[in-house]
């Protein structure tokens, strides 16, 4: 067992004023993720499968399913390999946990 804490995990400083903590644990990883409003992510597709928890805010995604709208307190399970993109609607926070870890986000 381990206890973490956002306290002391690294804030890391992304594009368009985002900020993003990680944790990686075994087969998982965790991610505390700040978004202004605004902010739009072009359609991707990862090899993990996804779990957004909306702790604020909200945004708009869209995939070969259609149109999903999630706000505080949604929880989002995205299948690895779904082509999707997402408009983020409002200030956001949101908590991403990846099975398996993201190999892109490891190397930065």
């Amino acid at each position: 067992m381990k206890l973490y804490n956002w306290r002391d995990v690294d804030v890391q400083q992304l594009d368009n004023g985002i900020t993003r903590q990680m944790i990686t644990a075994g087969n998982m990883m965790l991610a505390q993720i700040f978004v202004p409003k605004g902010v739009s992510f072009p359609a991707h597709k990862i090899s993990s499968e996804q779990i957004t928890i909306y702790v604020k805010g909200g945004a708009v995604y869209q995939s070969e399913h259609g149109k999903t709208e999630a706000r505080e307190g949604d929880i989002l399970y995205i299948p690895a390999g779904t082509e999707h993109c997402d408009q983020v609607t409002e200030d956001t926070i949101v908590l991403d946990v990846f099975s398996p870890p993201r190999k892109d986000w490891l190397k930065k």
